[in-house]
């Protein structure tokens, strides 16, 4: 499976790089109006549409991953019972 970056790039057409940079703008906290206006050189200037459907694809992995959520709840029901089997053990010992 692809990274992210890879597949959003893929989606948008253009290259990773600079779909790479973009995130890393959105993920320190600057907003898509920011960085279209102020760091088109680092984004090879991708518009202001491009950049929100970036970011709304970040904020929906489930979109981009449709196992993703199946597989952590899957894996968070596993631990609940490993832990609960631990410590039902762990009183019929006392």
């Amino acid at each position: 499976m692809k990274p992210i970056d890879l597949r959003i790039a893929e989606e948008l057409g253009v290259r990773a790089p600079r779909v790479a940079a973009a995130i890393s703008f959105l993920d320190s906290g600057a907003t898509v109006p920011f960085v279209a206006r102020y760091r088109k050189e680092a984004t090879g200037a991708l518009d202001d549409t491009q950049l929100r459907r970036l970011e709304e694809r970040l904020r929906r992995p489930s979109a981009l991953s449709p196992r993703g959520s199946t597989l952590m709840r899957r894996l968070l029901f596993d631990y609940c019972r490993a832990i609960a089997i631990r410590t039902a053990s762990s009183r019929e010992t006392r």
